[in-house]
């Protein structure tokens, strides 16, 4: 599991040369192997994996609220406990950002250590405990809420009509082999992983999906004699390009700017009649052919 959030925050305290900060915000190895799922693991066991919830009690970003969480107090003496780690809520994405911006300042001040201070718990943390907060808010609940409802949706299609039933049993299959953290290979559409749960839900039918149905067809044409010369698809995206460059076309010179060449080579195709390019096959309320545009 990468420390993306981490290395943000220290990049941000290195332009204040505090680089004792950074070592007392990073985390532990050790302890990021407990706490973190691994990259390779499985979507299947991901779903399993125990991490804390967020703080049901309302919490306003204010001054006051965000220096509850700093204490002059050193550390504990005693050890961390990982099932705590685990178990405590974590405070709202608001407030966790808020920690995020001030905890050099904190530091810097005086501040030895860090508390939940939206719980009973009065251990002190070392500060890496926002590191952790801000990775739970930002990198892993958000991929795991999906996924969690993608294998709820599953469960009900396994229960459902015989042909529901083999697809969803097929899906769940494929969960156990996917790992949770990446990005889609093998497509033009490089989107997370995390994007695939939208296939087990009733709103399937989305830009990313799409895409994928349109790049499959893509496959065929390249493969076909007759249609690869005179045929191409382009991903949803187009479309939204082509608008915007349309609307900014009394500030950007079409044909000389660098991501325009694109749209450029596109319609001179159309403008020749060399190619046909297809874009949203599976949108009935949009014209098929860029050159109906």
């Amino acid at each position: 599991m990468s420390l993306a959030n981490t290395v943000e925050v220290h990049d941000h305290t290195e332009h204040h040369g505090d680089v004792a900060f950074m070592q007392i915000y990073s985390i532990p190895e050790h302890l990021a192997a407990t706490l973190f799922p691994t990259s390779d693991l499985p979507i299947s066991a991901f779903i399993q994996f125990s991490i804390p919830s967020v703080t049901s009690a309302p919490q306003a970003v204010l001054p006051n609220t965000i220096q509850q969480y700093f204490c002059l107090e050193h550390l504990h003496p005693s050890p961390i406990d990982h099932a705590l780690l685990s178990s405590l809520p974590i405070p709202t994405e608001p407030i966790i950002t808020a920690l995020v911006h001030v905890a050099p300042e904190a530091w810097n001040a005086g501040k030895c250590s860090v508390i939940y201070a939206h719980t009973n718990s009065t251990y002190r943390y070392p500060f890496w405990l926002i590191a952790f907060w801000d990775q739970i808010a930002k990198d892993i609940i958000p991929p795991l809420m999906k996924w969690q409802a993608a294998h709820c949706f599953v469960e009900q299609q396994l229960r459902a009509s015989e042909a529901s039933s083999s697809v969803a049993s097929n899906f769940q299959m494929h969960l156990s082999m996917l790992p949770w953290e990446g990005n889609v290979c093998g497509f033009m559409d490089h989107s997370p992983i995390s994007k695939l749960a939208q296939f087990a839900s009733w709103s399937w039918l989305c830009d990313n999906n799409i895409n994928f149905a349109l790049e499959l067809i893509l496959w065929q044409i390249k493969s076909s004699i007759i249609l690869a010369p005179f045929c191409n698809i382009l991903q949803t995206y187009f479309t939204n390009k082509l608008r915007t460059t349309f609307e900014a076309r009394h500030r950007k010179d079409y044909f000389g700017a660098d991501d325009c060449s694109q749209l450029c080579e596109v319609g001179q195709d159309i403008a020749n009649g060399m190619k046909t390019y297809w874009n949203d096959l599976l949108r009935p309320l949009q014209p098929l052919a860029i050159s109906c545009y």
